[in-house]
């Protein structure tokens, strides 16, 4: 997997798109803090489909469920959780398997506007276990992040 999220809205190809990249020195302070830039894309507004396409990990047992939970920076109340059922893509070789899963969620209507963070990964076995993946993959999804924004007030027009 890449260093960004790739993250798309429904009925289009999911492309990889960070919400912003680290900069040495930036001259004025934005909304998202004195190390990053502006974010690249125009974030999701409530009813938009996010989306993470997990090609390819390893696993032992069966499982049922991968979660991915993405938590507000500023208001620990509000988190989306993204979750997708995995697909196995090759045959189990030694008793490990391997699949790859696509974690969705739809921004719900009570998302508060701001960036999401990554928080935690883990999967659902059929054994009903949460089992959360391993450290290296944890700490490399802790540099992902999105955008929710406010829900425009521009009419529809015909």
């Amino acid at each position: 997997m890449s260093e960004w999220t790739p993250f798309g809205r429904a009925g289009e190809a999911t492309k990889e798109v960070p919400l912003a990249r680290p900069l040495g020195r930036v001259e004025e302070e934005g909304p998202y803090g004195h190390d990053e830039e502006t974010p690249l894309g125009q974030g999701f507004v409530p009813g938009d489909l996010a989306r993470i396409e997990v090609g390819f990990f390893r696993h032992e047992m069966n499982l049922k469920e991968v979660v991915a939970v993405f938590g507000h920076e500023d208001d620990a109340e509000h988190a989306i959780t993204l979750c997708g059922e995995p697909q196995e893509t090759e045959p189990p070789s030694g008793g490990t398997k391997f699949s790859g899963v696509s974690l969705r969620a739809t921004v719900p209507a009570e998302a508060a506007p701001g960036v999401y963070r990554f928080r935690r990964l883990e999967a659902e076995t059929y054994g009903g276990q949460r089992v959360p993946f391993d450290s290296d993959t944890q700490e490399r999804w802790g540099r992902w992040r999105f955008l929710v924004r406010e829900e425009p007030d521009t009419p529809p027009t015909i």
